[in-house]
C-alpha cells in the first residue's frame, strides 16, 4: 500500500459523467480485476455499475454474485433479466431510515 500510494496508483476507477452524474465507475475493466467467485455489493448509487459489465460477469460465473439496494433504473424492472440470477439479491434502499437517524436529523 505504501508503495502504491507513493506512485499514486490506488486504482481508483474512473466512470463518465453524463448530466452532472458519474456513472459506470464499476465496467468491465473494474469487474474482471476482481477476484473470481468475488461477490459484488452496491449500496451507493445505482448508476454506479456498468450493467452489461456486470450481468456479463454474473453470466459467466466470474462474479460469485450481487447484492444492491440501488438499481440502474427506477423504479426498478422487476422483470429485469439480472433478478433471474440466484446469486443475487436487491433489497429497498432503506438502512439509514431509523428512529435514530430521524432523531439525529432532527436535531441538525
Amino acid at each position: 500500500m505504501d508503495t502504491a500510494v507513493i506512485q499514486k496508483d490506488l486504482g481508483v476507477p474512473v466512470g463518465d459523467t453524463i448530466f452532472g452524474k458519474t456513472v459506470g465507475i464499476v465496467d468491465h475493466k473494474f469487474v474482471s480485476s476482481m477476484k473470481k467467485g468475488s461477490y459484488l455489493v452496491n449500496i451507493a448509487r445505482g448508476r454506479l455499475l456498468d450493467y452489461q459489465a456486470v450481468f456479463d460477469h454474473l453470466q459467466s460465473g466470474h462474479l460469485g454474485g450481487l447484492g444492491i439496494d440501488v438499481a440502474w433504473m427506477e423504479p426498478f424492472d422487476p422483470e429485469d433479466p439480472i433478478l433471474k440470477f440466484p446469486n443475487v439479491i436487491i433489497t429497498p434502499h432503506v438502512a439509514g431510515v431509523t428512529e435514530y437517524s430521524y432523531r439525529t436529523m432532527a436535531k441538525v
